[in-house]
C-alpha cells in the first residue's frame, strides 16, 4: 500500500530518517560565505541566507532538503 509522505509527517524516526539523507547532500556552512566568498560581516551572510530560503521557496524546492539551521 502506497501512503503519501505528507501523511507520515508526525511520525518522529521517520523526520530523522529524511533528515539524515537530506543532511548527506549538505555541503556548505554559512560561515563559508565569510572565509571563501567575500561576505565581510554576518548581517551580509544573514542577507544570502535570506535569499537562498527566498529562491528555494519561490521555486518550490524543499527547504529541508537544502538549508538546515545549526546552533
Amino acid at each position: 500500500m502506497l501512503v503519501p509522505i505528507d501523511s507520515l509527517r508526525n511520525q518522529p524516526h521517520l523526520d530523522k530518517f529524511i533528515d539524515s539523507l537530506a543532511d548527506r547532500h549538505l555541503r556548505y556552512y554559512a560561515t563559508d560565505l565569510l572565509e571563501q566568498h567575500g561576505c565581510e560581516s554576518l548581517e551580509e551572510v544573514r542577507l544570502a541566507v535570506k535569499r537562498a530560503t527566498e529562491v528555494c521557496t519561490s521555486m518550490h524546492l524543499p527547504l529541508r532538503e537544502n538549508i538546515k539551521r545549526l546552533f
